[in-house]
C-alpha cells in the first residue's frame, strides 16, 4: 500500500507547532517550585546561637520571594532550605549580627539611631540562576563593620574631652547588602583614661571624622577641640578601603603633644605614623 507523501506546507506547520510547544514548556518552567539550599557550614564567623536574616529576591523585578530569620542551632546540618518559584536569576542576601530593636529594623532596612554605634554585622550576597529544581548557594559571610579603637596621649593622666565618631552612613539595605546614606554619630564611652572604642559600619564615602568637645576648665593652649578628619589618615594606609570585602579593625594612637597619629591594622601587621593636622 502506497503511503501518500506529506505535503511540504503541512510539514512546516507541524514543525512550527512542535517548536511552539517546546517554547511553551520552557516558558512555563518559570513560576514552578524550586528548592533553595543556603549552605552555611564552611563559615566560622557564626556562633551557634546566631540568627541569620535571609532574603531572596528576583534579580530582574526585585520582587521579594522569601524572607526569614533562622537560628544556626535550628539548621540541619548548617544548611537552610526554602521553597521559591523558578525565575531567571535570584539574589540571596544574609545578614547576621543585628542588635537593633524591631522598631529599628524594617522588612528592608536596618537603621542606626543617632547616638548609637554600629552593629557587628557579617553578611553575604549572591546572585545565581534559578531555573533548576534544586539550587545550592554557599554563604561566605564578609565582615561588614570595623572596630575602631582610639588611644589619646595624656597629660597628667587625664583626657578632658568628649569624643564622638561622625560619618555619612547610618544603616544597611537588608535586601541588597548595601550601606545606606544618613548621619551617623556616636559619642564613645571612655574605657580607661584616653581610650575609646566604637563599631563603625561600612562607609559609603571617606567623610569619617572624630569630634572632640572639651570639658570645662581648659585653657586656649590646652584646647584641641574640633573635628579630626579620619579619612585623611585612613586613605594613606596602604591597602585600606571601605570597599574591601572584609573590613579590618583599626587602632589609632593620637598624640596631640607631638602632633602625630599612628594608624595600625593588627591583622595585617601594618602601622603607619603620620603628621597630625589640627
Amino acid at each position: 500500500m502506497r503511503v501518500p507523501a506529506a505535503k511540504p506546507g503541512l510539514c512546516l506547520l507541524l514543525m512550527a507547532a512542535l517548536m511552539s510547544c517546546k517554547s511553551l514548556v520552557l516558558e512555563n518552567r518559570k513560576g514552578c517550585p524550586a528548592q533553595l539550599y543556603i549552605d552555611l557550614e564552611d563559615d566560622t564567623q557564626l556562633e551557634s546561637k546566631a540568627a541569620v536574616r535571609i532574603a531572596v529576591r528576583d534579580s530582574r523585578t526585585s520582587e521579594v520571594m522569601a524572607a526569614d530569620t533562622p537560628r544556626l542551632e535550628d539548621l540541619d546540618p548548617d544548611r537552610y532550605s526554602l521553597k521559591i518559584h523558578k525565575t531567571e536569576k535570584i539574589v540571596v542576601t544574609g545578614v547576621t549580627g543585628i542588635l537593633r530593636s524591631k522598631e529599628e529594623v524594617s522588612s528592608r532596612t536596618l537603621t542606626i539611631p543617632s547616638g548609637q554605634e554600629g552593629d557587628p554585622l557579617f553578611l553575604f550576597t549572591s546572585e545565581v540562576p534559578a531555573m533548576d529544581d534544586e539550587l545550592i548557594v554557599p554563604a561566605r559571610l564578609r565582615k561588614d563593620h570595623s572596630r575602631m579603637t582610639f588611644r589619646f596621649s595624656l597629660e597628667d593622666g587625664v583626657f578632658p574631652y568628649h569624643v564622638s565618631v561622625v560619618g555619612n552612613t547610618s544603616g544597611l539595605d537588608l535586601l541588597t547588602g548595601q550601606p545606606l546614606e544618613g548621619p551617623f554619630r556616636h559619642e564613645m564611652e571612655e574605657l580607661s583614661p584616653g581610650l575609646f572604642s566604637c563599631i563603625v559600619p561600612r562607609q559609603k564615602d571617606l567623610m569619617l571624622a572624630l569630634e572632640l568637645t572639651p570639658e570645662e576648665g581648659l585653657t586656649a593652649e590646652e584646647d584641641f577641640s574640633g573635628i579630626l578628619l579620619l579619612w585623611e589618615y585612613l586613605e594613606r594606609l596602604e591597602g585600606f578601603s571601605w570597599n574591601l570585602e572584609d573590613l579590618p579593625d583599626i587602632n589609632l594612637d593620637i598624640d596631640f603633644f607631638h602632633l602625630n597619629i599612628t594608624v595600625a591594622i593588627n591583622d595585617w601587621n601594618i602601622a603607619q605614623t603620620i603628621s597630625l593636622t589640627i
